[in-house]
């Protein structure tokens, strides 16, 4: 695959956040969340990981998702988040981070998606 090719698996986690956290949100998110992604990606266990804002959005909505994106469907079940997290985050305390996360967010659901067709920029189409 080309390096703007999307991946051929999503798996969709919408997050409700606490009133008044999304900053605290967003910065565990980047803070925590996103170097263990970042390590699984250059790892090869997983092919991408972003977190979308919904706008507009109407009350008690998931206004946050996080996605995360495979290259196949055998990676769906390989990320092992606890080793990541004690390789990325050595000195910090998991069970302190999952109650962190529990009192900024729920995730409400999660939902598998699988890619059937794309045009991406920088594709030739010849």
């Amino acid at each position: 695959t080309a390096i703007n090719d999307p991946t051929q698996y999503i798996v969709v986690s919408p997050m409700q956040v606490s009133p008044g956290k999304e900053t605290e949100y967003l910065e565990m998110e980047r803070e925590i969340f996103k170097p263990i992604h970042e390590e699984a990606v250059k790892m090869g266990l997983m092919g991408s990981w972003s977190v979308w804002y919904k706008w507009p959005f109407e009350a008690n909505d998931e206004r946050y998702v996080v996605i995360n994106g495979f290259e196949d469907y055998s990676q769906l079940s390989a990320l092992d988040y606890d080793e990541l997290f004690k390789k990325v985050h050595p000195d910090a305390d998991m069970d302190e981070v999952w109650k962190k996360a529990a009192g900024l967010r729920k995730n409400t659901s999660v939902q598998i998606w699988r890619l059937i067709d794309s045009v991406y920029k920088n594709e030739s189409h010849e």
